[in-house]
């Protein structure tokens, strides 16, 4: 048995990372952990599996939601996934007091077809929220948003990028 959990570093120094714990004759040991994730207040961790396939997502942020987070476990160890940091889009005085990202792990669905794994999202999404980078993805035909894929391949599909400029928060509507 596998557990996934976050936490500060005991040392004290404010950071937070992903540990992984294996069950071991009824005590949890240490199995392995992720790097440090920066000056994050949160990281809240979610595995979904099938079969011997897994996928860990993990929102992370401090005063808005940085996105999300994905590992795998290989040969007993973390991989870090190269997927897409996406997040919620704020609306009205959560984003006027927070920043531009919100939590999207209570609003998606994973499940696995076709020898991968589809994670739905239903609303408009912001790939790396609150960086230089930060970009809209708009919903196509009012569909939900889907990210597909297993360890290193992940697709976006039913959405297409938005330019938005992050200094005018007017422009993260899609359809403006």
């Amino acid at each position: 048995m596998l557990l996934a959990a976050a936490s500060m570093e005991p040392e004290g120094y404010q950071a937070f990372r992903l540990w992984l714990l294996r069950a071991v004759h009824g005590a949890f040991k240490l199995a392995d952990s992720s790097e440090h994730l920066g000056d994050a207040e949160w990281l809240t961790p979610n595995v979904f599996e099938h079969g011997e396939d897994l996928l860990i997502l993990a929102d992370h942020g401090s005063e808005y939601s940085w996105g999300l987070l994905a590992f795998t476990v290989e040969n007993g160890a973390l991989e870090r996934l190269p997927f897409p940091r996406m997040a919620g889009i704020a609306t009205g005085d959560a984003a006027n007091l927070t920043g531009p990202g919100s939590n999207v792990l209570p609003d998606l669905s994973v499940y696995w077809e076709d020898h991968e794994f589809v994670v739905e999202f239903p609303g408009d999404l912001l790939e790396d929220p609150g960086a230089r980078t930060q970009r809209l993805w708009c919903r196509t035909g009012g569909q939900l948003i889907v990210i597909r894929g297993l360890h290193d391949a992940w697709r976006i599909e039913n959405a297409v990028p938005h330019v938005s400029n992050p200094v005018d928060e007017s422009r993260w509507i899609c359809g403006s």
